[in-house]
């Protein structure tokens, strides 16, 4: 019996875990906007984590760019387990982005 009651606990914390998993980070749980500052071709990102997810930690940024509207999007994923990060530097020129202190930010 003790050994069918491991199993399911264990069962149920794998569960759990597979279902907080990799997600999206969203502005509303975050307890400061995140800090964007283009330094050259470099775009420097400073954020925290979430207050909502406690557990969740952001650990990667992608970005992408509409050119002709020169836009720029900013996500983040977030995740159990992995290392926290709170700075990011993006190279801008990677992206193909010329005069990035004349593009909108998202």
């Amino acid at each position: 019996m003790k050994a069918k009651q491991i199993i399911v606990k264990t069962l149920l914390i794998f569960l759990i875990g597979c279902a907080i998993g990799k997600r999206g980070v969203y502005l509303n749980e975050m307890p400061t906007k995140p800090f964007l500052k283009v330094n050259e071709d470099t775009l420097n990102i400073r954020t925290q984590n979430s207050i909502i997810n406690s557990a969740l930690r952001i650990y990667k940024i992608y970005i992408s760019v509409e050119q002709k509207q020169k836009r720029i999007f900013v996500s983040a994923d977030q995740a159990v387990n992995k290392q926290s990060k709170e700075i990011f530097k993006i190279e801008l020129r990677d992206y193909k982005v010329t005069n990035p202190n004349s593009y909108e930010y998202f």
